[in-house]
Protein backbone atom coordinates (compact mmCIF):
# COMPACT_ATOMS: atom_id res chain seq x y z
CA UNK A 1 0.00 0.00 0.00
CA UNK A 2 1.39 3.38 -0.94
CA UNK A 3 1.01 6.12 1.61
CA UNK A 4 1.12 9.78 0.75
CA UNK A 5 3.61 10.51 3.48
CA UNK A 6 5.77 8.69 5.98
CA UNK A 7 4.75 9.14 9.59
CA UNK A 8 5.46 7.89 13.07
CA UNK A 9 2.86 5.43 14.35
CA UNK A 10 2.58 4.72 18.07
CA UNK A 11 0.99 1.30 18.61
CA UNK A 12 -0.32 0.67 22.14
CA UNK A 13 -1.67 -2.86 22.52
CA UNK A 14 -1.25 -5.33 25.38
CA UNK A 15 -1.69 -8.38 23.14
CA UNK A 16 1.88 -9.10 21.96
CA UNK A 17 0.82 -10.87 18.76
CA UNK A 18 -1.59 -8.18 17.62
CA UNK A 19 0.87 -5.40 18.51
CA UNK A 20 3.58 -7.12 16.48
CA UNK A 21 1.23 -7.70 13.54
CA UNK A 22 0.12 -4.06 13.49
CA UNK A 23 3.68 -2.79 13.79
CA UNK A 24 4.80 -5.02 10.95
CA UNK A 25 1.98 -3.78 8.70
CA UNK A 26 2.78 -0.13 9.40
CA UNK A 27 6.50 -0.71 8.84
CA UNK A 28 5.73 -2.32 5.47
CA UNK A 29 3.93 0.91 4.61
CA UNK A 30 7.17 2.78 5.33
CA UNK A 31 6.24 4.27 8.70
CA UNK A 32 8.39 4.50 11.79
CA UNK A 33 6.66 2.47 14.49
CA UNK A 34 6.95 2.75 18.25
CA UNK A 35 5.40 -0.17 20.13
CA UNK A 36 4.22 -0.17 23.73
CA UNK A 37 2.28 -2.74 25.78
CA UNK A 38 0.25 -0.60 28.17
CA UNK A 39 -1.14 2.84 28.94
CA UNK A 40 1.65 4.07 31.23
CA UNK A 41 4.25 3.02 28.64
CA UNK A 42 2.34 4.97 25.98
CA UNK A 43 2.24 8.10 28.12
CA UNK A 44 5.94 7.73 29.02
CA UNK A 45 6.84 7.19 25.39
CA UNK A 46 4.91 10.26 24.22
CA UNK A 47 6.50 12.40 26.93
CA UNK A 48 9.98 11.08 26.10
CA UNK A 49 9.55 11.74 22.39
CA UNK A 50 8.56 15.33 23.09
CA UNK A 51 11.41 15.87 25.56
CA UNK A 52 13.93 14.55 23.03
CA UNK A 53 13.07 17.33 20.61
CA UNK A 54 10.74 15.35 18.37
CA UNK A 55 7.38 16.83 19.33
CA UNK A 56 4.20 15.11 18.33
CA UNK A 57 2.86 16.62 15.16
CA UNK A 58 0.29 16.17 12.45
CA UNK A 59 2.36 13.43 10.83
CA UNK A 60 2.12 11.16 13.85
CA UNK A 61 -0.73 8.78 14.58
CA UNK A 62 -1.54 6.92 17.80
CA UNK A 63 -3.29 3.56 17.52
CA UNK A 64 -4.35 2.42 20.97
CA UNK A 65 -6.35 -0.39 22.50
CA UNK A 66 -8.88 0.71 25.10
CA UNK A 67 -8.39 -2.04 27.67
CA UNK A 68 -4.75 -2.15 28.74
CA UNK A 69 -2.95 -2.41 32.07
CA UNK A 70 -2.41 0.89 33.85
CA UNK A 71 -4.08 3.69 31.93
CA UNK A 72 -6.77 2.74 29.46
CA UNK A 73 -6.65 4.01 25.90
CA UNK A 74 -9.58 6.27 26.77
CA UNK A 75 -7.64 7.80 29.68
CA UNK A 76 -4.73 8.56 27.35
CA UNK A 77 -7.17 9.94 24.76
CA UNK A 78 -8.78 12.15 27.43
CA UNK A 79 -5.32 13.56 28.21
CA UNK A 80 -4.82 14.29 24.51
CA UNK A 81 -8.20 16.02 24.44
CA UNK A 82 -7.42 18.08 27.55
CA UNK A 83 -4.04 19.15 26.12
CA UNK A 84 -5.60 19.96 22.73
CA UNK A 85 -3.03 17.85 20.89
CA UNK A 86 -3.50 17.66 17.12
CA UNK A 87 -2.11 14.15 16.75
CA UNK A 88 -4.74 11.77 15.33
CA UNK A 89 -5.73 9.05 17.80
CA UNK A 90 -7.31 5.80 16.59
CA UNK A 91 -8.99 3.58 19.16
CA UNK A 92 -9.26 -0.20 18.88
CA UNK A 93 -11.17 -2.50 21.21
CA UNK A 94 -12.76 -5.91 21.54
CA UNK A 95 -15.05 -4.85 24.38
CA UNK A 96 -16.53 -1.51 23.39
CA UNK A 97 -20.22 -0.80 23.28
CA UNK A 98 -21.89 2.09 21.45
CA UNK A 99 -21.52 4.37 24.50
CA UNK A 100 -17.77 3.76 24.68
CA UNK A 101 -17.43 4.43 20.97
CA UNK A 102 -19.38 7.69 21.30
CA UNK A 103 -17.27 8.71 24.32
CA UNK A 104 -14.12 8.12 22.27
CA UNK A 105 -15.46 10.21 19.40
CA UNK A 106 -16.42 13.03 21.76
CA UNK A 107 -12.90 13.00 23.18
CA UNK A 108 -11.52 13.44 19.68
CA UNK A 109 -10.81 9.91 18.42
CA UNK A 110 -10.21 10.10 14.69
CA UNK A 111 -11.52 6.55 14.19
CA UNK A 112 -12.73 3.54 16.13
CA UNK A 113 -12.12 -0.08 15.15
CA UNK A 114 -13.85 -2.99 16.87
CA UNK A 115 -11.85 -6.20 17.14
CA UNK A 116 -11.60 -8.24 15.10
CA UNK A 117 -11.00 -5.67 12.39
CA UNK A 118 -9.52 -5.61 8.91
CA UNK A 119 -5.88 -4.52 9.26
CA UNK A 120 -5.95 -3.16 5.73
CA UNK A 121 -8.86 -0.89 6.72
CA UNK A 122 -6.78 0.39 9.63
CA UNK A 123 -3.83 0.99 7.31
CA UNK A 124 -6.10 2.96 4.98
CA UNK A 125 -7.39 5.02 7.91
CA UNK A 126 -3.81 5.89 8.93
CA UNK A 127 -2.90 6.79 5.35
CA UNK A 128 -6.03 8.94 5.06
CA UNK A 129 -5.30 10.76 8.32
CA UNK A 130 -1.76 11.68 7.37
CA UNK A 131 -2.73 12.43 3.79
CA UNK A 132 -5.47 14.83 4.80
CA UNK A 133 -3.22 16.97 7.02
Amino acid sequence: MDTLQRCRVFVAEDDDELRSLLAQAFRRDGHDVIEVADGPALVDCLITVQRNGAPLDQHDVVVSDIHMPGFSGLQVLASFHNLALDTPFIVISAFADATTQEDARQMGAAAFFSKPFDIDALRVAVAHLIGSR
